[in-house]
């Protein structure tokens, strides 16, 4: 399976691909936390009716593109249209997109990542996709956004001044840039398109932004399977490299600096619940209690998440129907923490069976770890990944 976006610790497809297979066919699937869409993409495949959300626009955006059916031709042609009118708006800059506007910060976040004349350029590509919008399907928008998307959140040379924009770890290595917005648009236009026409989908899916932890939109014992990889604790922070590219998407940096401090397993430990019975779950994960002060509270934070996260699966899940986990443990100052036995502990808390656990171990070689961390702390954290099955207690 060839991504048409790069995401950073993407999950490998053959991770639930034996699962899948034994579903029956046209299972109701839902990822909560669809990330770049692997799951949902999988399942689509195999004819499942999917269902994805996160609070990641930009997760939102490549699982929607990933998961719609039909083929996607008209939209080279199209892009090839846009950059010959972009050409022609000369004077057109981006403190003329309006919510850069109106935001300094944003301002100063594009002018210290983005040199001229690449900003003017995708500004200008930018207006006309959103004048786009009102005109074409809404799906072609969304596959020009992320070809423009494509070219910014890079390993290395692209639309920025920055390296290491894919794996959530940009830092800016140059102060003037040759990159050719217009030609690096068509580029990325054309592989999403022939990585999206490579496999038919016998039928597509619905992906919107959500917050796992209440998802309103979604009715009551409505989904027959569960599948999902919650965030690790510590590890990514997606949006710091996703803001390079969401900035022309019509996201400012307080926006997305309010949706990063809500996500799950960030550092923010304002709005704790203490919901939980933490001197119970430090009993359960001994580990716990050997971390300083400030990263137990984090920890706590974490578990409280964790019981919203799996309190709404239960609403959501059908009485016959089954969550598989996807979990990374992580390593906080030297200390191991069981991510995969915080969510158990909160699981059959809340009445769900532990009815299988397995570990798979991540090959240095195939994760997408960043380029100036792949020996360092960040690997020594994610090294393996627990996958968990729960179905209802019997008792509930």
């Amino acid at each position: 399976m060839r991504s048409i976006h790069p995401f950073p610790a993407r999950m490998a497809p053959d991770t639930v691909a034996d699962y899948l297979k034994k579903l029956p066919h046209g299972s109701r699937i839902m990822d909560p936390m669809c990330g770049s869409g692997v799951v949902l993409r999988q399942s689509a495949l195999l004819g499942h009716s999917v269902k994805g959300f996160d609070i990641d626009p930009l997760a939102v955006l490549m699982s929607r593109v990933w998961t719609r059916k039909g083929r996607h031709a008209s939209v080279c042609d199209i892009a090839r249209k846009l950059v010959i009118r972009a050409e022609k708006l000369q004077n057109f800059k981006h403190t003329d997109l309006n919510w850069v506007a109106h935001c300094n910060e944003t301002t100063q976040f594009i002018e210290y990542w983005f040199a001229e004349p690449q900003r003017s350029q995708l500004a200008r590509l930018t207006k006309l996709i959103s004048n786009l919008s009102k005109t074409e399907e809404n799906w072609i928008c969304d596959v020009l956004k992320l070809a423009l998307s494509r070219i910014i959140v890079t390993k290395q040379a692209g639309a920025s001044l920055a390296w290491d924009v894919s794996h959530s770890r940009p830092h800016r290595v140059r102060d003037e840039n040759d990159f050719d917005v217009y030609a690096g648009f068509l580029k990325a236009a054309n592989q999403i398109v022939n990585h999206l026409d490579s496999e038919t989908l016998p039928r597509g899916g619905h992906v919107e932004s959500g917050d796992c932890r209440q998802l309103d939109s979604v009715k009551s014992n409505s989904v027959d399977f569960i599948i999902t990889s919650p965030p690790y604790l510590n590890a990514i922070d997606y949006l710091r490299g996703h803001k390079l590219s969401l900035v022309w998407i019509g996201y400012t940096i307080p926006q997305l600096r309010a949706l990063r401090s809500n996500s799950v397993g960030t550092e923010n430990t304002r709005g704790s619940r203490k919901s939980i019975d933490l001197e119970n779950l430090e009993r359960s994960v001994r580990s716990i209690a050997n971390l300083p002060p400030r990263q137990r509270a984090i920890v706590h934070k974490y578990a409280e998440d964790a019981e919203l996260i799996l309190c709404e699966m239960s609403r959501i899940l059908c009485k016959h129907g089954e969550i598989l986990l996807v979990l990374g443990d992580s390593n906080v100052r030297g200390i191991p923490v069981y991510n995969s036995k915080i969510f158990r502990h909160v699981a059959e808390g809340i009445g769900f069976t532990l009815t299988n656990e397995r570990k798979r171990p991540l090959q240095s070689n195939r994760r997408y770890l960043p380029i100036t961390d792949s020996s360092g702390a960040l690997a020594r954290r994610m090294r393996t990944e627990v996958l968990q099955t729960y179905r209802f207690s019997e008792s509930a």
